[in-house]
């Protein structure tokens, strides 16, 4: 199967809370969109995004009010 960059994005629900999406390649820009929009044709582009957790990712601590976290 074709999709956009031979490549397997990470998609915000990932990206959001990973400390390593900072200047990650695989992040799902808007930037990105635009230009998949642009290379397809229109807005159906075929894509690949992680349906899990991808090996990489780090989880940025959450700290509560009450020092928890």
């Amino acid at each position: 199967m074709m999709h956009y960059k031979d490549r397997t994005w990470c998609p915000r629900r990932y990206s959001d809370r990973c400390h390593r999406s900072q200047g990650c390649y695989r992040v799902l820009t808007e930037e990105d969109r635009i230009a998949a929009e642009k290379w397809w044709g229109g807005p159906n582009f075929p894509i690949c995004i992680y349906s899990e957790k991808p090996e990489c990712f780090v989880s940025i601590p959450i700290h509560t009010t009450d020092g928890e976290e």
